[in-house]
């Protein structure tokens, strides 16, 4: 399993993984995580943090964190 990360920001060692529809996010999310762990084993340079992006409502049911309100400046 040698599968693709979306986008690699080599100065942060970060990877960004994209979930354009939110269907089946949590699995994605997942999927996401064994992919850093694969690539970390298998290169020197490590990736140290995964940013997961998906539509909020499918991707806040595996989230830990409270949601945020938004604010207006007026």
């Amino acid at each position: 399993m040698d599968q693709k990360i979306d986008v690699i920001d080599a100065e942060t060692a970060r990877a960004y993984e994209f979930k354009v529809s939110g269907k089946n996010a949590a699995a994605e999310f997942y999927k996401d995580i064994v992919k850093i762990i694969i690539w970390n084993e298998r290169r020197k340079k490590k990736l140290s943090a995964l940013v997961f992006i998906t539509e909020e409502k499918y991707g806040r049911l595996v989230l830990d964190a409270p949601c945020h309100a938004r604010t207006s400046n007026t």
